[in-house]
C-alpha cells in the first residue's frame, strides 16, 4: 500500500537526518504490531493507533463528508476537543523522545 511505503520512507529519512519522531499508526491500513516494528526499525517511539482511547462521540469525531453519504459512522475527523484528549495521551511519547534527545 502506498500509505505504508509513504511512512517508511518518511521514517528513513527522520532517521537518517538524526530526527526523533512518534508514529501514531492507523489500523484500516496497518496492524498495531507491524506499526511497532516499523516504528522499531527507525529508531521511532510507537505511540498507537491514532483513534484509540478517542471517545467516539460528536463531541470528540466527526462524520467525514464519503460517511455522511452512506449513513454511517467514521472515525476519520476528529474536532478540537478529540485533539485536545489525543494530545493528553500522547504525553508520556512526547516526554519519552524528549528525555531521549536530550531535548530538555
Amino acid at each position: 500500500m502506498a500509505s505504508i511505503e509513504y511512512t517508511e520512507k518518511s521514517l528513513a529519512w527522520l532517521e537518517d537526518h538524526h530526527l526523533p519522531a512518534i508514529l501514531i499508526s492507523n489500523r484500516r491500513v496497518q496492524s498495531d504490531d507491524e506499526a511497532r516494528l516499523m516504528a522499531e526499525r527507525h529508531g521511532a517511539v510507537y505511540y498507537g493507533s491514532l483513534f484509540r482511547a478517542v471517545p467516539k462521540d460528536a463531541d470528540h469525531v466527526q462524520m467525514g463528508e464519503w460517511q455522511m453519504k452512506k449513513g454511517g459512522q467514521t472515525d476519520n475527523h476528529m474536532t478540537a476537543k478529540g485533539y485536545g484528549v489525543l494530545a493528553k495521551l500522547m504525553r508520556k511519547s512526547v516526554k519519552t523522545v524528549i528525555e531521549a534527545n536530550h531535548l530538555d
